[in-house]
């Protein structure tokens, strides 16, 4: 898989919305990936002072 950063991330609330509007094309709608056995994922927040909090999962 191949991520591109396609936009910057300090976006104004009016910027947000069009940006997501603009990436509607790009929904597949479709499986294209077959039988999926193993699903991960990470989320990741940091606050001002540095403080880090993440949830991790593995299903």
């Amino acid at each position: 898989m191949q991520i591109l950063r396609s936009h910057d991330w300090h976006l104004t609330a009016e910027e947000a919305i069009a940006l997501q509007q603009s990436f509607r094309n790009q929904i597949i709608l479709t499986d294209q990936l077959g039988v999926v056995r193993t699903v991960a994922g990470i989320d990741v927040g940091f606050e001002d002072d540095g403080t880090r909090h993440g949830q991790q999962s593995l299903c």
